[in-house]
């Protein structure tokens, strides 16, 4: 009995090998083969690229097939019509602005010209830091807003300079992807001021403001006029429409010390700085229309309705080129921006065709 027991069990377990065995051949043959599945893949791709050619193909011949290179064309009109309608929000009444004078006697002491060189002084802030112009346009509105919002006492027991740093410091929160640190603002600007008394005047800015910082600048609106439909012109149209924007953004920063300029709204600002540029740059010594029916669609400005308020920004313009505003215009941040290649150097051709005309 325990011999046959004994056999039992061997063959048993003889019985479980063969079967492992089994089971493992029929694993082995059931297991897919790798490039085979490469082989199919790569067949089954090339398929599915033939196909696709062709129905690309067909879709071209059946002009079905849309290429847009401009993702926003559609929602443009949408846009323009939000621009127009938001433009008059979060602006300073530049009539009541501090600087102003009453009888010839300044009530504070920050005169237009102080405020100009304020101006100079964000211009060579955002050179330096690389910042965006709708970064410079928040920064002014920001700094215009908050001291229309101070009373004299105030204005004279406060730190100007570092209401200015601080409206900086916010504009490039706001706008900026890549906000500057503090520190870099402090190390450039070098002043004796801590990080906590910027962070206290932020505060006290941001209360004043009810936190409105959302506003429409003029630049938007030019890059509109501007840039529509840039693609369909040749490459001398091109090249003639980017002096043209550079030289309005020009004049639009050199008019921001005037009051009455500034209380225009943004986009009659824009379509006034672009028809003196074409008038300057394009045809200053021609019969060509300087504003065609194309740019009072695109603008909503007639050049009737541009040349009644003209006068203040060719007045201000003038001045800069005639000295009045400094004794040397040429040692200017905002001069020697426009000056750079990046710029055109269209402050340069500016200065020349202006000063001709003076002449």
């Amino acid at each position: 009995m325990n011999n046959i027991s004994t056999i039992d069990i061997n063959n048993d377990k003889k019985r479980k090998k063969s079967k492992v065995k089994k089971e493992k051949e029929k694993g082995k043959e059931t297991k897919p083969n790798k490039s085979k599945i490469n082989m199919l893949i790569k067949k089954i791709n090339g398929i599915s690229i033939e196909k696709n050619e062709k129905k690309e193909n067909e879709d071209i011949n059946n002009n079905k097939l849309e290429y847009n290179e401009n993702p926003i064309d559609e929602y443009e009109e949408e846009i323009m019509k939000n621009l127009f309608r938001e433009e008059t929000k979060n602006r300073p009444i530049y009539s009541q602005f501090p600087g102003s004078t009453d009888n010839g006697v300044n009530k504070l002491n920050l005169t237009y010209m102080k405020r100009f060189s304020f101006i100079n002084l964000f211009i060579s802030f955002q050179q330096e830091l690389c910042l965006k112009q709708e970064t410079l346009y928040l920064t002014i509105n920001i700094f215009d807003r908050y001291i229309q919002k101070l009373n004299f006492k105030r204005i004279i027991s406060s730190d100007i300079n570092l209401i200015a740093i601080t409206c900086l410091f916010i504009a490039a929160k706001y706008e900026e992807i890549y906000a500057p640190y503090l520190k870099e603002i402090l190390r450039i600007f070098k002043p004796n001021y801590f990080n906590r008394e910027i962070y206290l005047q932020e505060e006290q800015i941001l209360s004043a403001l009810n936190f409105e910082l959302l506003t429409i600048y003029p630049i938007s609106f030019l890059k509109k006029f501007c840039l529509y439909n840039i693609n369909d012109l040749d490459k001398k149209e091109k090249d003639d429409m980017e002096l043209c924007y550079y030289g309005a953004q020009f004049f639009m920063e050199i008019c921001l010390i005037e009051p009455k300029f500034c209380e225009l709204k943004p986009s009659m600002q824009a379509a006034m700085c672009l028809y003196l540029a074409r008038k300057f740059l394009l045809f200053k010594n021609s019969n060509g229309k300087v504003w065609n029916f194309d740019l009072t669609f695109r603008t909503n400005y007639s050049e009737i309705s541009i040349k009644k308020n003209i006068k203040y920004a060719l007045r201000t313009i003038k001045n800069f080129f005639g000295n009045t505003f400094t004794k040397n215009y040429m040692s200017l941040p905002l001069y020697r921006k426009y000056c750079g290649f990046d710029y055109l150097r269209v402050a340069a051709k500016l200065k020349l065709i202006i000063n001709d005309e003076e002449r």
